[in-house]
């Protein structure tokens, strides 16, 4: 979806062809586009599950696990994300593409995971080199900072049904003092970054459900509350895109919670069959998913001037983009992302004995 987006904006001509030939599928071509806010959000709720099934049962309670589980973040995320802030600095000095974002300031605050969209009140540095899809890595990089925090608050044992709600509600109270922080003058990053806090825990607490299966009313339960709260918010003409956004993470989330209901009400066989379907289909879609995620703007962005640049016809370049971004999606970025794992592991000292162990972890869990 996102990927779509930065296309429909970069190469329109296409659509507009499209809309002269039938105004249904071009509805249906922007409508999705327009989903992409809605996609990250669905990010951040897939980010928190990940994270959770990525931690054994005993959260944080071994020695050592606080500091194990930081190596491990900051080797699947750094690596390519320090290759996509050189990837977008190339590619901008070599086509030219002056822009403020570019600035050194820009890119330190990029490098300490400061930035936030152009659009958010209170922002000390934006996503470097107009490559839009930076601004999330450093909500995401936020939320693994604050998760051990939290859990040392609430306790890192296993987490009883009354530290679920303590979870949910705590975190949603949270979000929305830092959306109304957000409107003021206290406004900077962290008030944007703990406004989609609830969602990304939301996230989490299905993780640990799926580990550890128990009551799904748990999760039924604390959503629609949180949901009626803002809506009486907005009943109170307390208007914020912030709040819109949080909403609909939150009823993504909720849907990730029916469906984790109603695949524990599912037969044996056919809840493995779905299974064995979902892992076919996801397990491969996701394979250099982030490195598409890093990598594509900055090459839409340069194909979309060049362009221009040198006057090829719209459909001409928009056919390049297309060609281009598959070879990334299908060659490029699966093989990448597998040529940086051993490297990126070994450097943050992460070495095949840890890593057998932690998946061994993980494995028993879900058994």
């Amino acid at each position: 979806m996102v990927v779509w987006h930065h296309f429909c904006v970069l190469f329109p001509a296409p659509f507009a062809v499209l809309h002269e030939h039938s105004r249904a599928l071009y509805s249906l071509a922007i409508w999705v586009s327009n989903q992409n806010s809605r996609a990250v959000e669905l990010f951040f709720v897939l980010s928190g599950i990940s994270i959770r099934l990525s931690l054994s049962n005993g959260i944080f309670s071994a020695p050592n696990s606080i500091a194990n589980y930081a190596r491990h973040r900051a080797a699947r995320i750094l690596p390519l994300y320090w290759l996509a802030l050189g990837w977008t600095a190339v590619l901008g000095v070599v086509y030219g593409l002056n822009d403020t974002s570019f600035s050194l300031w820009n890119l330190a605050g990029n490098l300490m995971f400061l930035q936030t969209p152009s659009v958010e009140r209170g922002k000390w540095a934006v996503p470097f080199g107009r490559n839009g899809p930076l601004w999330s890595l450093s909500y995401e990089a936020f939320y693994y900072i604050l998760l051990p925090i939290v859990l040392a608050a609430v306790g890192r044992k296993r987490l009883p049904s009354s530290k679920f709600n303590i979870l949910l509600i705590g975190s949603f109270i949270t979000s929305l003092l830092a959306i109304g922080l957000g409107w003021g003058r206290f406004a900077n990053p962290y008030t944007s970054f703990l406004s989609y806090w609830a969602v990304w825990m939301y996230g989490f607490v299905i993780g640990d459900l799926l580990l550890q299966p128990r009551a799904a009313y748990l999760l039924v339960v604390p959503a629609p509350i949180c949901l009626v709260c803002i809506e009486v918010l907005r009943a109170r003409d307390l208007h914020s895109s912030t709040l819109a956004t949080l909403a609909s993470g939150l009823c993504i989330a909720s849907l990730f919670a029916a469906l984790y209901y109603g695949w524990t009400i599912l037969p044996r066989a056919l809840s493995r069959t779905f299974k064995a379907l979902l892992d076919v289909v996801f397990l491969r879609a996701g394979r250099g998913s982030y490195a598409l995620y890093l990598l594509h703007y900055p090459v839409l962005l340069v194909i979309a001037v060049v362009s221009c640049r040198y006057r090829a016809t719209p459909l001409f370049s928009a056919a390049g983009a297309i060609v281009v971004i598959s070879v990334l999606a299908l060659l490029f970025c699966p093989w990448l992302e597998m040529i940086l794992r051993t490297p990126g592991r070994r450097l943050f000292g992460i070495y095949p004995r840890q890593v057998e162990t932690v998946a061994s972890t993980i494995s028993q869990g879900i058994l």
